[in-house]
């Protein structure tokens, strides 16, 4: 994946399929709620999710390749807590392992492929959540889904705003560090492979400037938020939402998987 690619990850892709146009505030809920329901489903019931997973990511009109590009950064998390549940899970150990040396076990095998496919499920949620929708919509869908909270205090803009620019943050990091990377490149520096001493000194000189880098954007964006006049309380949007059919066709199929889920956890009490 080149730096031109590296530069769109978790950006806003402009489009006209069906989910592009579903309300920001179904596509918000929907995530947490599906978020939910693949923690704590059972297997069937993940099954169905990923199924779900699958028709709504052919709605989206994106291609597998850029799915698959702005989850790589995930794939890292995914793989160590794989390993963490071989470590920690105790049970029968796989052949040829013996129980003097139980690295692997059935029990850890089963276990760190459930986590595994739970928090892709996830992560490939919020990925689409991200894809397919503007940051204006995002912070307008979730400032609206907040905002009965504000009865009780909670500032439901801020907040929304704090959401949106921490997620628009993440591609940001991934787009600084491969600048800071070729810039070193460019000066001679040896970043490549080796001895544990040598990879930790080259991501010393990496991380350093990066961080300075970060430091920097974040002054600028509040200077800019500062300079627009941003001031909290009660505002207008120039584009006030509205539910459709398509949206409430969305919300019923929500509804059923939630609905299914809650029988299936009734009938296994």
């Amino acid at each position: 994946m080149g730096f031109d690619d590296m530069v769109m990850l978790g950006h806003y892709l402009s489009g006209d399929s069906y989910l592009h146009k579903l309300d920001p505030r179904v596509k918000v809920g929907s995530v947490f709620v599906l978020s939910i329901l693949v923690l704590f489903a059972d297997g069937f019931t993940r099954v169905l999710l990923s199924g779900l997973f699958a028709v709504v990511f052919l709605l989206s009109g994106l291609s597998v390749r850029r799915l698959v590009e702005t989850m790589q950064p995930l794939f890292y998390l995914l793989l160590l807590l794989f390993v963490l549940h071989q470590i920690a899970a105790e049970g029968e150990p796989l052949p040829p392992f013996t129980h003097d040396l139980p690295l692997i076990t059935y029990e850890g095998l089963a276990t760190g492929a459930r986590v595994v496919w739970q928090f892709l499920l996830v992560g490939c949620m919020g990925t689409l959540l991200l894809l397919t929708t503007s940051p204006t919509e995002l912070i307008c869908g979730i400032e609206r889904l907040l905002r009965p909270l504000g009865r009780l205090g909670v500032p439901s803009h801020d907040v929304a705003l704090m959401i949106s620019v921490a997620l628009r943050f993440v591609p940001l990091l991934v787009q600084e560090s491969g600048r800071v990377k070729e810039a070193q490149l460019a000066r001679g520096s040896d970043l490549r492979g080796g001895a544990f001493l040598r990879k930790a000194r080259a991501t010393y000189w990496l991380m350093l400037p990066l961080v300075v880098n970060l430091l920097r954007r974040s002054e600028e964006l509040a200077l800019a938020i500062e300079a627009r006049g941003y001031s909290r309380g009660p505002r207008t949007y120039l584009k006030e939402l509205k539910l459709f059919p398509r949206d409430f066709k969305a919300l019923g199929v929500l509804g059923l998987f939630v609905a299914f889920w809650a029988a299936r956890m009734f009938l296994q009490d």
